[in-house]
């Protein structure tokens, strides 16, 4: 602080040492949240100096100075109590400014970028959607749940079903989703339980370039690929330049090859997701109850009927996990 004010260029260089330590520490992502000009170009000169390249950066881009921080600020006891977020934050009428912060963050080597305080700037979130090539993250907070829980008081069900709702207007604003099938009965169930776009790929059968259509010509952030080598270049396709694609399957086989210049070219990054260990399958259900989570589940088999199950799955015709029930 220099009377009062933040030092800009100060902050950077402080922030940028501590983005090495942090990145040398373990850290996959450093989120530098202070709003500080040249933030971005800054930390990413000082991590790939330090040989640290994969490590990414999601800075909060569009944050507001916002009077709904003030919950956390009380139970978290910052310091200082007094608010400066109008020194360096955005103003919260100055919508031109937050989508001008974004692009800077983004020219400047962001791999993804924030919006705070979400649900107060959906429409940042709708004008960025289509127009920001990095992934966009809607950061609710303190203040609005808050008002839930004066609202709602003891009656944790509504309280859960409005917190619901509230996410559900933050993706809305700011996330697409596009399922393809090819069954018209899954895809209309798909649509009902929140999907955005839809596409048979039987009638569609060049199913990339509708993708592409649909976001117009942009392409999506990240396709989750169960087809493997019949579907993979397809995907492939409709990926936005810097998207990822992460395999999950291989239902069309393993023979044949891959062309990988359009990987190449486009900057994709293609991930493969097998099977974890333990230790990262009880993180998973640890998150699924503290997030209340509810899979999608088609069918539930006792263990005797356990070969049932799979020629179930073979069918094609569920929709949402096959479960085999070992023990009670």
């Amino acid at each position: 602080l220099r009377e009062g004010r933040i030092d800009n260029d100060a902050t950077v260089a402080v922030l940028a040492e501590a983005a090495v330590v942090l990145a040398r520490a373990g850290a996959d992502i450093i989120a530098p949240s202070g709003v500080m000009d040249g933030v971005v170009a800054a930390l990413r000169r000082a991590l790939d100096a330090a040989g640290l390249s994969d490590v990414a950066l999601m800075p909060y881009s569009a944050k507001f100075a916002s009077g709904f921080y003030g919950p956390f600020k009380a139970a978290s006891q910052s310091t200082p109590q007094e608010s400066r977020h109008a020194t360096h934050q955005i103003q919260v009428g100055n919508s031109r400014e937050a989508l001008r912060k974004i692009a800077v963050d983004v020219a400047e080597g962001a791999d993804l970028v924030i919006v705070k305080p979400a649900l107060t700037s959906l429409d940042v979130l709708a004008l960025a959607r289509d127009t920001v090539p990095v992934p966009l993250v809607g950061y609710d907070v303190s203040g609005f749940h808050a008002m839930l829980a004066h609202h709602c008081g003891t009656d944790a069900a509504l309280r859960r079903r409005l917190t619901c709702e509230l996410l559900t207007c933050i993706r809305r604003a700011g996330a697409k989703l596009i399922i393809t099938s090819s069954s018209d009965e899954k895809l209309s169930r798909a649509r009902a339980m929140g999907a955005d776009e839809t596409i048979n790929y039987v009638t569609v059968p060049d199913w990339d370039v509708e993708v592409r259509r649909l976001t117009g010509d942009r392409g999506v952030d990240n396709v989750v690929e169960l087809g493997g080598i019949g579907t993979l270049p397809k995907s492939m396709a409709c990926t936005r330049l810097g998207g990822r694609v992460s395999l999950i399957g291989v239902l069309s086989g393993v023979g044949g090859s891959i062309n990988p210049l359009p990987a190449l070219f486009n900057r994709l990054t293609i991930q493969g997701i097998y099977v974890g260990s333990r230790e990262m399958f009880e993180a998973m259900n640890r998150a699924i109850v503290a997030n209340r989570l509810s899979p999608v589940i088609d069918r539930v088999f006792d263990f005797d009927h356990a070969l049932d199950a799979y020629r179930h799955l073979k069918s094609g015709e569920h929709f949402g996990k096959v479960v085999v029930r070992i023990g009670e």
